[in-house]
């Protein structure tokens, strides 16, 4: 939770190319990943990038959410639910 809330405090210090280059490809690997831990961390971080990027990344990130808010694990629905708010 506290990798997640730092990476948030960071996230709008960012430009557009780096948040693009860097945050969301290590988002789609935290939602892609093995362990619900991940996953969960994911949809924290997807809000907080999604306002800045392209519309084709907007597009993907997305997916993501979506994937995750139909995730198997409850956890992952519960932590994607709760950021739904800010998402939207």
């Amino acid at each position: 939770d506290k990798a997640v809330e730092s990476l948030r405090a960071l996230a709008p210090q960012h430009s557009t190319t780096d948040l693009e280059t860097y945050f969301v490809p290590t988002v789609k690997r935290l939602a892609q990943g093995d362990w619900f831990t991940s996953r969960t961390s994911a949809s924290g971080l997807i809000s907080v990038c999604y306002a800045r990027v392209s519309n084709h990344v907007k597009g993907e990130l997305r997916q993501l959410f979506k994937s995750l808010c139909q995730d198997d694990t409850p956890m992952v629905r519960r932590a994607a639910a709760s950021k739904l708010g800010e998402f939207a």
